[in-house]
């Protein structure tokens, strides 16, 4: 069954998202893809959240919620959705950034989620994004990576998942001319595709 199916016998449906770019890249992405039923799309309200969306799978949003309010979706909303997740699977970041010129008041956390996208992209001055530039920061604070992984708030950069993080730390010990060192030797036999990931942590504890 499709979303589009499982949705079409309910009078409404809500959309609960939270205020990371993974969360508003989704969110695009789906309203991009019910913006085309047109009956299905009369139907939706949206709830932002300003925190990550961690509940139990019970957890009952509308009640344990009710001082979020829900906003509807509308020609406005499927618009900017449509050209967002557009500029996002462009080739190259121009689309994103002449989007940030637009009104992007109909979905309120749109403009930081792609100020945080771009940021991630290499700069010109260092080839590093922002959270490769903040490793590198906090590694000449702390003795081992622990922090980077599992301190969000302290890390201060929120575009990457751990598993993500361990890519781009990766990059940084191991490519031509490594810009840390310390990383474990046997993180250069472990599968890429292995996202259980355990042993490129317990690794990656040790990075100076």
């Amino acid at each position: 069954m499709s979303l589009v199916e499982f949705c079409e016998p309910y009078d409404s449906i809500e959309l609960w998202f939270a205020a990371t770019a993974r969360d508003q890249l989704q969110l695009v992405w789906l309203l991009d893809h019910l913006g085309s039923c047109p009956a299905l799309a009369q139907k939706i309200g949206l709830r932002l959240l300003d925190s990550d969306l961690m509940f139990s799978p019970d957890y009952d949003f509308a009640k344990a919620e009710p001082h979020i309010p829900v906003a509807d979706v509308g020609t406005e909303e499927f618009e900017i959705a449509k050209l967002a997740w557009s500029a996002y699977r462009a080739p190259t970041p121009e689309a994103c950034i002449d989007l940030l010129h637009r009104d992007l008041s109909a979905l309120l956390m749109l403009r930081p989620a792609l100020l945080e996208l771009l940021a991630e992209l290499p700069s010109p001055s260092t080839g590093l994004g922002a959270t490769e530039m903040r490793f590198l920061e906090m590694l000449a604070w702390y003795a081992n990576t622990n922090a980077l992984f599992h301190l969000r708030s302290l890390r201060d950069t929120y575009v990457f998942g751990e598993v993500e993080l361990g890519y781009l730390l990766e990059g940084l010990a191991l490519g031509p001319k490594p810009a840390v060192s310390g990383l474990g030797d046997e993180l250069r036999t472990v599968d890429l595709g292995n996202l259980g990931a355990g042993t490129r942590f317990i690794s990656a504890a040790g990075c100076r």
